[in-house]
């Protein structure tokens, strides 16, 4: 058996897309675990990114170091 962990999804993001597609808010990815930039900005290498938030408006998550890069900084 692989490494199992339970991340919480909001209910409606999009399904995760298929392998080699690009990257449509579904938020597996962020909520497993950081990236790259997440690790470099946060000092976090495990678990969710703090920089992952959830768009109501556009119904899919959104990296903030992107959106709003002062707000992951402070």
């Amino acid at each position: 058996m692989g490494d199992r962990r339970l991340i919480h999804i909001h209910v409606h993001a999009p399904p995760k897309p298929l392998q080699g597609e690009g990257c449509n808010g579904c938020g597996v990815c962020c909520l497993l675990e950081p990236c790259p930039l997440g690790v470099l900005l946060t000092q976090a290498r495990h678990g969710a990114c703090v920089a992952v938030q959830w768009d109501d408006t556009a119904l899919h998550y959104r990296c903030s170091a992107v959106t709003a890069p002062r707000a992951v900084l402070d």
